[in-house]
């Protein structure tokens, strides 16, 4: 048996990130959408690899993930956990695209737009003379890259 000390390292069924995230309407529901992409797109992968015909299995695992999501037994904790990780995911990756966008570089590699260069620096600067200023600035070092 577990003393009182130990309870904070074990999670509650009513504490885990699943529970936590579903207890509002609109994370319930991110979490079901988000269990139907990755079912479809695990459907896809499936269906175009086992049969050459995506479509029909991506309709049916998104189906069956999506029911799985009601039940109560370890394949709906499958496809809830599924979901969470992809909804997190998505957000995570929204955060660190509007840090790091690459649209600009998109755009310069087909010719659309300027090119941005890497390290920031001026024109009449050296990127062997790179020195982050401030501490959100890229750690850079030529040297680095030619080794790599």
């Amino acid at each position: 048996r577990r003393s009182d000390d130990e309870d904070d390292i074990y999670l509650s069924p009513r504490r885990d990130a699943v529970t936590t995230f579903m207890s509002t309407k609109k994370g319930a529901f991110k979490v079901r959408l988000g269990s139907v992409i990755v079912g479809a797109a695990l459907g896809g992968f499936m269906g175009k690899s086992l049969l050459n015909d995506p479509v029909f299995i991506s309709v049916i695992m998104a189906a069956v993930l999506f029911v799985a999501g009601f039940l109560r037994n370890d394949y709906g904790e499958l496809s809830r956990a599924l979901g969470l990780a992809f909804v997190l995911t998505l957000q995570r990756t929204t955060s660190v695209r509007k840090d790091n966008p690459t649209l600009v570089h998109i755009k310069a590699l087909i010719g659309q737009g300027p090119r941005k260069p890497f390290p920031p620096v001026d024109a009449e600067s050296s990127p062997w003379r790179y020195e982050p200023i401030y501490e959100d600035d890229p750690d850079f070092k030529m040297t680095y890259v030619l080794l790599a």
